[in-house]
């Protein structure tokens, strides 16, 4: 083999890496990408359903006394359908999520008149939570969309450190 031959050889393995190389980082983008978009669907979602499922719920239980029974029975389901809503979009083994389940789970405890303070209160502190949540998960947003995939990150953080 001639040094033309090793050249040519070389150049040939080089383009064969850079194309291998350049194919998994537009994979691995890609699936950043779209987990980062999925994300912040999921941030507008869950500030809606929360935002929607507090305001139905003081509405429903002020209004109660006005409504024709129709009505009433509407806002219920209606607000039941927005508390299994929450509670399917969060994760059951997060800690954040668990709080905000569990207080979900409280709401038809409250939702009579001679319950007003115990409901403000506890819409208050589901707004508070949610809140936190969001922040945090808008917080991977951000750090996924600087650094990559976070998971392989943290392994390989924990391999070296």
């Amino acid at each position: 083999m001639t040094w033309q031959d090793a050249g040519i050889l070389l150049t040939f393995l080089l383009g064969a890496w850079n194309l291998v190389s350049n194919l998994r980082n537009s994979k691995r983008t890609t699936f950043i990408n779209t987990v980062t978009s999925e994300r912040v669907k999921w941030i507008q979602n869950m500030r809606e359903s929360i935002s929607t499922l507090c305001g139905r719920t003081y509405y429903w239980v002020m209004t109660q006394d006005e409504l024709s029974p129709e009505d009433s029975n509407a806002v219920r389901k209606d607000v039941d359908r927005l508390r299994m809503l929450v509670k399917l979009q969060l994760n059951p083994k997060g800690t954040l999520d668990n709080e905000l389940i569990r207080l979900v789970e409280e709401i038809p405890k409250v939702t009579h008149k001679l319950h007003e303070t115990q409901l403000k209160s506890l819409l208050d502190e589901i707004v508070r939570k949610s809140q936190l949540l969001l922040k945090e998960e808008w917080d991977k947003v951000r750090d996924e969309s600087i650094h990559g995939d976070l998971r392989r990150r943290g392994f390989f953080k924990r391999l070296f450190v």
